[in-house]
């Protein structure tokens, strides 16, 4: 298979939602995508050329920093997982990468989702602007895919509305560093195979890496396409259609040093439960576990993360929405 057999759909109508018969399609399309391939891209989705580029200079701008400028907005910094992770943070240290996350700014105790609060903003001229406006521009297209996933799988197009009120959604500045010479870490992939634990995440990437592997079990390099968003399927819509719709596994493979990517993992409502819809369920196919959205995430967020697994154990945090406060001894909500 080759880069030109991944699907592409235009996500127009499912933006503008003004032809409800070109929406139709569009989720139709995105079944037979899903179903017959696994990953595709979207086109109609990027916001305008000027933003791309502010965010993309403020990327290579973050990252071009001394050490310890990024390490001043570390992600142990904070309470709800934002902020800089440099190399050898995630997976104990098998990808070689480097991160910046962030989601949406809000106050900290807003809610009892724990990954809700404040994000870590460094003090960098031309960086939070446009990457905010990026990122608020992103979950538009979100709900737009959610809207053709939910038509994908048979429900009304506004089946995920009530779910995404406050998602969980994420985004991260990701920057691929460039191997110093006789470095030991050659051998390192960029970023291990796997699967992403929200819904879907949407990509975009400065130069070629991305692998996919298709439902026939074929990999696939995708590079990145003027006009296009790669598209992959994660762990929760794979549970919600009880695996009819495949998380999409994948990898980055090492290729010109100083690759940059975007990726924006967009998913529900901390509490959200997600269980295999009936339409997807039968005796040859017995129903998933359900999980609850917000529970699966922070939990796999806390295996892959060494500091925030250290808090868990020492019983600061848990999946339950709820934070240690050392100065009372017990746990109390985060609201």
């Amino acid at each position: 298979m080759t880069t030109s057999s991944i699907p592409d759909i235009d996500l127009t109508p499912l933006l503008t939602r003004t032809d409800h018969a070109a929406e139709r399609a569009a989720g139709e399309q995105m079944r037979s995508a899903i179903t017959t391939v696994g990953p595709f891209t979207i086109s109609g989705a990027l916001p305008e050329p000027d933003l791309l580029h502010a965010v993309d200079r403020a990327t290579r701008a973050f990252f071009a920093q001394p050490f310890d400028a990024r390490m001043a907005v570390h992600i142990d910094r904070s309470k709800y997982h934002r902020g800089f992770a440099p190399l050898g943070e995630e997976h104990g240290g098998t990808d070689h990468n480097e991160v910046y996350e962030l989601a949406q700014d809000l106050p900290a105790g807003c809610g009892r989702d724990p990954m809700a609060g404040p994000n870590q903003w460094p003090d960098l001229d031309g960086f939070r602007e446009p990457v905010e406006k990026y990122f608020a521009h992103m979950l538009t297209v979100a709900r737009a895919v959610f809207r053709g996933l939910a038509i994908a799988m048979d429900e009304a197009p506004d089946y995920f509305d009530p779910h995404l009120r406050q998602p969980s959604t994420a985004m991260r500045l990701l920057h691929y560093p460039h191997y110093p010479p006789g470095d030991r870490d050659r051998t390192l992939p960029a970023c291990h195979e796997h699967t992403d634990y929200e819904c879907f995440t949407i990509l975009r990437a400065s130069s070629p890496g991305l692998e996919q592997r298709t439902v026939d079990g074929e990999w696939v390099a995708t590079p990145p396409v003027p006009g296009r968003l790669a598209v992959t399927l994660g762990q929760l819509m794979e549970v919600w259609t009880n695996g009819e719709f495949p998380a999409t596994t994948h990898r980055v493979r090492q290729s010109t040093g100083g690759r940059c990517s975007w990726p924006v993992f967009c998913t529900v409502d901390y509490w959200t439960p997600v269980a295999p819809r009936p339409q997807f369920v039968s005796d040859a196919r017995p129903a998933r576990a359900p999980v609850i959205a917000g529970q699966h995430l922070w939990s796999q967020t806390a295996e892959a993360f060494s500091y925030l697994d250290d808090r868990v154990q020492a019983g600061h945090v848990s999946f339950t929405g709820q934070v240690h406060d050392p100065a009372r001894g017990r746990q109390v909500p985060r609201h």
